[in-house]
């Protein structure tokens, strides 16, 4: 199967965590996000997260996690500087899990276009350009990126008037953001330290996905919103398609890879549904039909995570990403521009 062959394989199934910056106050002049946005995240989204966090996640756990767990909080500084899309970090010593708000605001922006791109019947590989454009471009006239729903030049109050998009990407957005907590809750659950060994660390990410996992079996409901998350953040990390040679990336990311590849957490997101589909379905109205469906879910994650990190994809994303500008994203959806 050629590059673009693989591309279109990988847009249909898309169809279906960091080191920490600096939190902060004075916004990045590179962030996408003015104050009056982080306003509005202030006053309607950051209790919800933390709503999500104890109410949700922790009390779902045995009653000894929970007391255990009790005293995690949940800070929402509003901006990091530098920006970074995805950041959301950990101190397992401070017993706190940080959601900056302009990655709750872009990770909600990011599902938003993608949900909407995809019931206009448009190509929503463009939403993965944009991302990675975000880390192989500067700036548009060299002030600020961007952010999603301004680069495809779309309105925010349009696209959530129309309930489908709203609901579907609602939806997305609650699963990807209980997944983050559930994974940072991990980290501070199982006192995971910052070490320099990149082997190491990338064990403990396991570790922490693997822990997210555990909660959303508890609560029966797959984590949906992890799909379109990892598959941006993997387009914005540098990958093989940005090396000489992917022995290069290889070599390189074995000894500074902090982080398991975005394809393989995916995998393992579909191998964990896989095996415990019956747990998954059991909230729904038909159990036995919905495990079938959660079958095939399982096989989406997984060949979703074999697609993101292909070498052939990987290159095309790339060059696709410094080859594109800022401008023609506005056009590849004409749609949603009527």
């Amino acid at each position: 199967m050629g590059a673009w062959a693989k591309s279109v394989a990988f847009a249909l199934f898309v169809g279906l965590f960091l080191v920490a910056p600096a939190s902060a106050q004075t916004a990045d002049p590179r962030s996408p996000y003015t104050e009056a946005d982080i306003d509005r995240v202030e006053a309607r989204s950051v209790e919800n997260v933390r709503g999500v966090l104890h109410d949700n996640l922790i009390a779902a756990l045995p009653r000894g996690e929970r007391v255990a767990l009790s005293d995690v909080r949940l800070e929402a500084p509003r901006r990091t500087n530098p920006w970074r899309p995805f950041a959301v970090w950990s101190d397992s010593r401070e017993r706190t899990i940080v959601f900056p708000m302009e990655t709750i605001r872009f990770i909600d922006d990011i599902i938003t276009v993608m949900v909407a791109l995809n019931k206009a019947g448009c190509d929503i590989r463009w939403v993965g350009t944009y991302a990675g454009m975000l880390t192989r471009r500067d700036p548009p006239d060299g002030g600020r990126y961007p952010n999603p729903i301004e680069a495809f030049g779309l309105d925010r109050a349009a696209l959530l008037a129309d309930p489908t998009i709203d609901m579907f990407s609602g939806l997305q957005l609650k699963t990807a953001v209980a997944f983050v907590l559930g994974h940072e809750l991990g980290h501070v659950a199982l006192a995971h330290r910052v070490i320099g060994d990149a082997d190491a660390s990338r064990r403990r990410e396991r570790e922490a996905d693997a822990y997210a996992l555990r909660i959303h079996r508890l609560l029966g409901a797959p984590p949906l919103g992890a799909a379109p998350m990892f598959t941006m953040m993997g387009h914005t990390y540098l990958g093989s398609g940005d090396y000489p040679s992917v022995a290069a990336f290889e070599a390189s990311f074995a000894e500074t890879g902090t982080h398991p590849l975005d394809g393989e957490r995916l995998r393992a997101i579909g191998d964990a549904i896989a095996d415990d589909a019956v747990l998954y379905a059991r909230n729904e109205p038909d159990p036995a039909r919905a495990q079938g469906d959660m079958v095939d879910l399982a096989n989406n994650f997984r060949t979703l995570g074999r697609l993101l990190d292909d070498p052939d994809i990987r290159l095309l994303q790339a060059d696709t990403a410094r080859s594109t500008h800022w401008d023609e994203l506005k056009s590849v959806c004409p749609a949603l521009a009527q």
